[in-house]
Parts: structure tokens; sequence; C-alpha cells
């Protein structure tokens, strides 16, 4: 659900993604496997750079067989 929710959110390049970054940040931590692939996630989000992002966040993902 989160995936699928961030996944819409960065295609359409939504600036309110920052937001989420506080309100989620435990469940994509635990996506990224840690705070450095987080912290890279959410440089990515927070300087709008929704297509790396959205990359990001598909790769970790994929690894995590989502």
């Amino acid at each position: 659900e989160v995936v699928s929710r961030w996944s819409r959110l960065l295609a359409e390049c939504d600036a309110g993604t920052s937001d989420g970054l506080d309100r989620e940040g435990a469940v994509l931590r635990a996506l990224f496997g840690g705070e450095p692939g987080f912290a890279r996630f959410s440089r990515l989000v927070t300087a709008y750079e929704f297509d790396d992002a959205l990359a990001a966040l598909r790769q970790a993902a994929e690894q995590k067989g989502i």
C-alpha cells in the first residue's frame, strides 16, 4: 500500500510528498533497509528529484519482493 501510494505521488510530482516523509518515515526506512537508503531517498524527495526518488523506491520494493 505504501509503495503504491508513494509511486503515484512521485509519478505525479506531488510536492506534498515531502510532508509524508515524517508521517511514513518508519515504514519507508524499513523498505529501504535502514538509514543509508532511506536518507538518499529522503534527499531526493526533498530536492524534488521525483524521477530519481521513484526509481529508488521501485528498486527498494523489488529487492523486498514487493
